[in-house]
């Protein structure tokens, strides 16, 4: 108890170091940091996505609140479920489900090809249309047919895509892996498709 006594009587007599803690809301045990920079977000949205305790205190970062809970949001800034309000027309190319009956979000490929750093928006990104798929039945298609090429408009893949199917699907169809096989016996065929 003593030491943690001369740690913050060291702090208290740095008025600059003590002032830049009480602005970080950090609390000094013998000259060491307890909390991180997200220490107040609260974990039921961070691991679940989604947090309905009544009167939660945490901080809600990158959440709206809705119907009773608050709904963490996409990259797009999109909450969860935005989907299932999309038209029952609208399907997986692959497995012919409509996308709004998917149980998750769906996978998107650009048409183009062109995606920017996550959270900018470029004109490129802004403009370029989207095809959504069911992604376990993108998985399951890429890997079963060796093609790594968007369905819609058979644009060859890139490496970055496969890797965000993979995060999505948990790795659960090793598409990263797929894709590199394919791409090394197509360099050691000579560049035959």
């Amino acid at each position: 108890r003593q030491r943690r006594l001369q740690g913050s009587l060291q702090v208290a007599a740095r008025p600059e170091i003590a002032e830049a803690m009480a602005l970080r809301g950090c609390h000094n045990n013998g000259g060491r940091e307890l909390m991180g920079a997200d220490w107040d977000l609260c974990t039921t949205l961070v691991k679940f996505g989604q947090c309905s305790r009544q009167g939660c205190k945490w901080r809600h970062e990158n959440a709206e609140w809705w119907e009773g809970a608050w709904w963490q949001l996409d990259d797009e800034g999109r909450s969860w479920g935005w989907w299932q309000t999309m038209p029952a027309a609208e399907e997986c190319p692959v497995s012919l489900t409509p996308i709004c009956m998917l149980p998750e979000a769906p996978f998107e490929l650009r048409a183009n090809g062109v995606s920017a750093a996550r959270g900018t928006r470029t004109p490129a990104r802004a403009e370029s249309p989207r095809h959504r798929f069911d992604a376990h039945a993108l998985a399951k298609y890429l890997v079963g047919s060796g093609q790594f090429i968007d369905p819609v408009n058979r644009r060859p893949l890139e490496r970055h895509e496969c890797v965000a199917l993979d995060r999505v699907t948990h790795g659960q169809y090793k598409v990263v892996e797929a894709f590199a096989a394919v791409q090394q016996a197509q360099a050691a065929g000579g560049g035959r498709r």
